[in-house]
């Protein structure tokens, strides 16, 4: 496992941009389901006042849990299908590795809870991340999973000597 200050800003960057893309998403739906219903309650089936604020309720009710919704089912989903990567760690050349062969659908469902309870305490729970010596946080326990650089684990190049390279070793060899 790779540590050190630019391996925690890619992974807190790549946090920023899944995030980003998950309010996106949320805000596409609020927005969606807001004018559907706009439309639907003044144009087709106009509401007493006393139903439209009982309809405004649910939908309020709607819009809170769609941000939590949406990031259990971004990450899970992405981290699943992806092998590991959502949109920031792929944007950043990372990757959630198992400590198993490979990541599990339980095992990306327990991390996006962990993401989910480390943004509901406010970052402190991503704190500890930094804090401990192996950097590993709640979602990496919960997950039995931690990110890992995708060029870490990329198979080992092998580079050829170049004809200086060759031409040195022979002069060494003759010496």
């Amino acid at each position: 496992m790779q540590q050190g200050h630019p391996f925690y800003l890619r992974r807190i960057f790549a946090f920023c941009v899944d995030l980003t893309a998950i309010l996106f998403l949320s805000l596409a739906f609020i927005l969606a389901v807001d004018l559907y219903l706009n439309f639907i309650t003044t144009n087709l089936i106009p509401l007493a006042p006393k139903m439209r604020l009982q309809l405004q309720i649910v939908i309020s009710i709607y819009q809170l849990s769609l941000i939590p919704i949406t990031m259990l089912l971004y990450f899970t989903l992405s981290l699943y299908i992806s092998n590991g990567q959502t949109w920031g760690k792929l944007l950043m050349g990372q990757r959630i590795e198992s400590k198993h062969e490979t990541l599990s659908l339980k095992s990306c469902f327990l991390r996006s809870i962990a993401y989910s309870i480390c943004v509901l305490s406010c970052g402190f729970f991503f704190i500890a991340n930094f804090l401990r010596e192996d950097g590993l946080g709640l979602a990496d326990y919960l997950s039995q999973s931690y990110s890992n650089s995708v060029t870490e684990n990329s198979a080992k190049v092998i580079t050829l000597p170049t004809k200086s390279q060759s031409d040195s070793q022979q002069w060494d060899q003759a010496a």
